[in-house]
């Protein structure tokens, strides 16, 4: 009987030790007009982004721990996320969520109810919409596979491929229009699209499988990419660099110096600039030496 009693005790220590491991997860909260970066070495658990507020993933890890399960980041409608690296597990986005870098839920499906840009950066496997919108301007070179999961919702469901080539050619697709399935289901099936995306550090060849039912009513918009340039020009403002470019609409540019052209080491300089509209401003204030500039085009 004390044989027994022991071990009811030690079972009830155990647990208790668990539900207060399970209770001590902490959500980390963004909220409006604030900005965090979890930059190189910085680790934090699930972290929620409210509205008007912005996380930027560059380096650092967002994680859920193992034993309370739940997705590691989420984006409240009019909250912004970027991932321009670091490690994170899924993401459930209701507002918008720009991969430039980084992996997200390399297991497990992330969910999308507002709007995702990708250009670099691997989503993980499996996106999961519910009436949101995807821009796929290109997946994670290692990436070969993209699965995105479309579904009946209001708003209807928008994919749009930004692409070199398509194995469906430009325009406007429904499910009518799609083809034959690669597989059916019960309600629907699974096509797939192949495509060669252009990226800075060179084209990549995906195919994006698209699992949808047969009375979809969302819609598959296949555009053609144009290919930026990448430019600056440099002028001396006393102790201080003033650079301007030309630049594309919806392109993104990261400034980078280096003080040894032939070393071709670049150093970046601040977050890339998004959403240009025909010219770009940057301004470093640190000149201390000779450098060299330039504005490498991210997406």
């Amino acid at each position: 009987m004390k044989n027994a009693t022991a071990r009811l005790f030690l079972f009830s220590l155990i647990l208790l030790v668990c539900l207060g491991t399970a209770s001590a997860q902490i959500d980390t909260f963004v909220r409006s007009g604030e900005t965090l970066t979890v930059g190189t070495g910085e680790s934090l658990l699930r972290t929620v982004v409210f509205p008007n507020a912005t996380l930027i993933l560059d380096g650092g890890s967002i994680t859920h721990s193992p034993i309370y399960v739940m997705d590691s980041i989420e984006i409240t409608a009019g909250g912004l996320c970027i991932m321009m690296d670091g490690v994170t597990d899924y993401i459930e986005n209701n507002g918008r969520l720009e991969l430039y870098g980084g992996t997200a839920g390399a297991v497990d499906s992330s969910v999308n109810r507002g709007y995702i840009k990708m250009a670099g950066g691997d989503i993980g496997f499996q996106i999961i919409q519910f009436g949101g919108v995807i821009d796929i301007f290109y997946p994670a070179a290692t990436r070969t596979n993209l699965e995105v999961n479309c579904g009946n919702s209001t708003p209807p469901d928008a994919v749009r491929l930004f692409t070199l080539t398509n194995s469906l050619g430009y325009g406007q697709f429904d499910v009518s229009q799609l083809g034959p399935p690669a597989r059916v289901y019960p309600g629907g099936g699974e096509y797939e699209v192949d495509c060669t995306f252009w990226s800075p550090d060179g084209d990549v060849e995906s195919t994006i499988v698209l699992n949808i039912p047969t009375n979809w009513t969302g819609s598959l918009l296949c555009e053609p990419v144009t290919v930026p340039a990448s430019t600056s020009i440099v002028c001396m403002i006393d102790s201080a660099v003033d650079l301007t470019w030309g630049s594309l609409s919806n392109r993104g540019y990261q400034v980078q110096t280096t003080t040894n052209l032939l070393s071709d080491v670049w150093e970046d300089l601040g977050t890339p600039v998004y959403n240009t509209q025909f010219g770009n401003l940057y301004f470093d204030e640190a000149n201390e030496a000779i450098k060299a500039y330039r504005a490498k085009v991210v997406h």
